[in-house]
């Protein structure tokens, strides 16, 4: 499942003088972090994550993070409703791309690892497919 979680959230090192003092205390699971919608659109990724789901797997592989379970792929296409329903909100409230990180937030995910950054990120590219689509209306 390399490509549910497709960046680096903490560094990945093979060099024997490293201490590991970077390396955090408890990984978190595939649940717990937020996609980086840097290389993909969040639409496409519904019908893929319901086809894995019905594989009824007992185990969710990461590129990066713990291992998790299939609940993960529902958590991970209810961040990406959430968030496209969210930027379609704002860009119907005539909201410009300046504001869109601040007001985008997604409550039921904030505690994710690597929300803080991610987040604004994947609401902006959202934001910015969705302006792109209003271009051909």
């Amino acid at each position: 499942m390399s490509v549910l979680a497709t960046r680096r959230s903490w560094p990945v090192v093979a060099d024997d003088q490293y201490d590991g003092s970077r390396i955090p205390s408890r990984v978190p699971t595939v649940l717990e972090i937020p996609p980086d919608l840097r290389d993909s659109d969040g639409n496409s990724w519904s019908p893929v994550l319901a086809l894995l789901g019905a594989t009824h797997c007992a185990h969710l592989v990461p590129a990066y993070g713990a291992l998790g379970d299939c609940s993960a792929l529902l958590a991970l296409d209810r961040y990406f409703r959430e968030l496209d329903a969210r930027v379609q909100q704002l860009f119907a409230a005539g909201v410009g791309l300046a504001e869109v990180t601040r007001q985008s937030d997604l409550p039921e995910f904030a505690a994710w690892h690597g929300y803080a950054t991610l987040h604004g990120a994947n609401a902006e590219r959202a934001f910015l497919r969705v302006e792109r689509a209003s271009f051909g209306k």
